[in-house]
């Protein structure tokens, strides 16, 4: 990874990663995930580059728990009224 500016992210982050990705090693999605402070990385089985189109129920299985905890840890004062 020639770029840097992710290592100023301060969000969560859910890195999803498919195990038989040809094009980027996961061992990329690893330095990723060390190099941003909150991060988790997902590694899914069986799929490839493109999982999202591949199997986006596997993805979606992932990505609405993530995102619902964020919701549910979010500090109230900042909710919207």
């Amino acid at each position: 990874m020639a770029s840097t500016g992710h290592r100023s992210v301060r969000a969560p982050a859910l890195v999803l990663w498919g195990e038989r990705d040809a094009l980027v090693p996961w061992a990329q999605g690893r330095r990723l995930v060390h190099d941003l402070r909150h991060a988790r990385l997902v590694l899914l089985p069986e799929l490839a580059h493109s999982p999202q189109l591949e199997r986006p129920d596997a993805v979606l299985a992932c990505l609405l728990p993530f995102l619902e905890a964020q919701h549910a840890s979010r500090d109230p004062a900042l909710q919207p009224r």
